[in-house]
């Protein structure tokens, strides 16, 4: 432990600096976790994946498959987000223009003159006066961190198929086939 502290030049010693901390919410897990104030990524200790930790803000054009964050995830007033899955631990608020399926451990939040194409699965979905809303499906009130699959809705929305329910996210059925076959034991 030596190794950690200084010395100063008077021969009294340095306490140790140490880093501050917060808490963020997994968005694939559920799962609480600890991370450094200023950290940018980090893995979760429960589900072992990598986790996008700050705010994220889409000023212009954002076009790809999965936009996550354990924080806010904005699209300001001339933003626009394309997206097959947006997966926020804490909320959504829209300015701008957003297409695809927002999964939110937060309040979804449209304001007036957005426009939502997509599906919402929330604990919250709150929408002003102009406010333009295309799509489904709208799942209010739910807490869907750690319990859906976004790699798996990202898979579904791909193929051009309506958005899937919430059987399908879970993975409890296959979407072409209905109910999902039970495995059989070996004797």
């Amino acid at each position: 432990m030596s190794a950690l502290r200084t010395r100063r030049a008077d021969g009294s010693q340095e306490r140790p600096r140490t880093t501050p901390e917060r808490f963020v919410r997994c968005y694939l897990c559920g799962a609480t976790i600890k991370v450094a104030v200023r950290a940018q990524s980090s893995f979760c200790s429960s589900c072992q994946k990598r986790l996008v930790v700050p705010d994220q803000v889409i000023k212009n054009v954002h076009w790809g498959g999965v936009l996550a964050s354990c924080g806010t995830i904005t699209v300001q007033r001339r933003g626009r987000a394309i997206t097959k899955v947006t997966i926020a631990s804490g909320g959504v608020i829209i300015h701008g223009e957003h297409e695809g399926l927002i999964i939110s451990g937060g309040p979804v939040q449209l304001s007036s003159g957005g426009v939502l194409r997509g599906g919402v699965i929330a604990p919250e979905f709150v929408f002003g006066p102009d406010a333009v809303i295309e799509g489904d499906p709208f799942r209010i009130p739910c807490d869907p961190l750690g319990r859906l699959d976004p790699e798996r809705a990202a898979l579904l929305v791909s193929k051009g198929k309506p958005l899937p329910s919430l059987a399908e996210l879970r993975g409890e059925t296959d979407p072409v086939e209905g109910e999902r076959p039970r495995r059989r034991r070996r004797a």
